[in-house]
């Protein structure tokens, strides 16, 4: 591949990817806010924890073992360390994962010119660039992105046979989703039945199939029978990681990420995979057929609205958190007790109050419980949000007593779980919009309304 078209196409991926982190920031009072998921802020608070005091907890003084990787928290300490800034601490992460992301395109590209010539490291490189669910994943701040990363390289240093980066890349991946946390452990993959989660993970997997991606795998499978052992490990392992969602029973934010974070870690293999397929399958097509077929398989691959920036995921709703926590912040003692579903935004930016985990991230006894069923209505077949199904309000009510509920979480499927709160606490509305309720404790005197 020539460096010319090699270095064009980074250029590309860094401006798409500068893009998608900069359309999600929000501004509030004159400060501009850059929040990945909510889920990567749990792993900041806890960052910030560590530097600021040494101690692997939510917050000083508070639980542990809610956070998603150990590698994560050490970047989010360093984070802190050189920009301790509410607002701009989490840039740092995005800024990190900026430089992996370009790094997985480049590799993408390197690994199937070594494969199939100049045509297919160009394909590649343009169903990476153009595939926002892995986009998103590196924006978003996810760990997830050193497990692409960690494939791609994996992979292009094992065709060259240098072992020794084979085994960088690998214990990258390791050092990344390994040691998990206990609580981690215990919320996601106990509580439910084994049967129900594997059924439901094979469903959206099969949908999702179906909605993206089934042409560029209808190719490599056409062309897999001419294919050298070299490149029948990304097949493999593609395979693999979709196996392995299925056990899990998928991702809890399998719709709006485009797919599960397993699988979107593999969909640069898959790029690869496709774009030699494209180039065996094509190889007597004309170059106006051949850059058909291209951009029919990339308007497959994503969502075009997602895309193209056009649809703004996620940003709306960690706004109202971020909103919500500077409401925290001006209506609340410091050592208010607070209680949240969504446990990383309103705590990173509403610093010093003591926080209660409803969904049992941070909170052992309800990470063991057993997870909720199906509400009445939904198909128990393919009905299941992993980790996010175990939650007592009775129980957090009676060991924590919070002075605020700040979000109740799944009372539209489980009504039953706000009986708990009837005669102890009342609503007050942050605005005319229901989704800013909250419920205060009649007898505390540490919120200011």
């Amino acid at each position: 591949m020539t460096t010319r078209t090699r270095l064009l196409l980074l250029a590309v991926a860094a401006i798409y990817y500068a893009a998608c982190v900069w359309r999600p920031s929000f501004v509030i009072d004159g400060t501009r806010y850059f929040m990945p998921a909510d889920d990567v802020m749990i792993t900041m608070c806890y960052g910030r924890t560590l530097a600021d005091v040494g101690q692997l907890a939510w917050y000083p003084g508070g639980p542990g073992g809610g956070f998603s990787s150990i590698l994560w928290v050490w970047l989010s300490a360093l984070a802190w360390k050189l920009w301790p800034v509410v607002s701009r601490a989490p840039l740092l992460i995005q800024a990190f994962n900026g430089v992996a992301y370009v790094l997985t395109v480049f590799y993408a590209m390197r690994a199937a010119d070594l494969l199939g010539g100049n045509r297919a490291a160009t394909i590649a490189g343009v169903l990476t660039i153009a595939c926002w669910p892995v986009v998103n994943v590196f924006a978003q701040g996810w760990e997830f992105s050193m497990v692409a990363l960690g494939l791609v390289t994996a992979y292009y240093y094992w065709l060259r046979r240098k072992w020794w980066l084979v085994a960088a890349a690998a214990a990258l991946i390791v050092l990344t989703r390994f040691p998990l946390p206990t609580n981690t452990l215990a919320l996601k993959l106990s509580g439910y039945p084994w049967l129900l989660m594997v059924t439901r993970g094979a469903w959206v997997e099969f949908t999702d199939l179906l909605r993206r991606g089934l042409p560029l795998l209808f190719l490599t499978l056409v062309a897999a029978r001419t294919w050298s052992r070299e490149r029948r490990p990304l097949l493999w392992t593609f395979l693999a990681a979709v196996l392995l969602s299925v056990a899990v029973g998928g991702d809890a934010w399998q719709s709006s990420m485009e797919g599960s974070r397993i699988v979107i870690s593999a969909l640069p293999l898959l790029a690869i995979l496709g774009s030699l397929a494209v180039v065996d399958v094509t190889r007597n097509f004309s170059k106006l057929l051949r850059a058909m077929v291209v951009a029919l398989l990339c308007l497959t691959w994503v969502n075009p609205a997602k895309t193209l920036l056009i649809h703004k995921p996620g940003e709306i709703q960690y706004q109202r958190m971020a909103w919500m926590a500077r409401w925290v912040s001006n209506h609340t003692e410091r050592d208010t007790k607070i209680a949240v579903a969504a446990a990383g935004i309103i705590p990173w930016m509403a610093q010093q109050r003591l926080y209660v985990d409803l969904l049992g991230m941070n909170e052992a006894t309800i990470a063991r419980m057993p997870a909720h069923r199906a509400p009445k209505g939904k198909n128990p077949l393919t009905w299941f949000l992993p980790g996010h199904l175990k939650f007592s309000m009775a129980w957090t009510i009676e060991h924590h007593a919070p002075d605020m509920i700040l979000q109740v979480w799944a009372t539209e499927d489980f009504p039953e779980e706000l009986e708990a709160t009837a005669r102890d606490y009342h609503v007050i509305s942050l605005t005319n919009d229901t989704r800013n309720n909250v419920l205060v404790r009649n007898d505390t005197k540490k919120v200011r309304q």
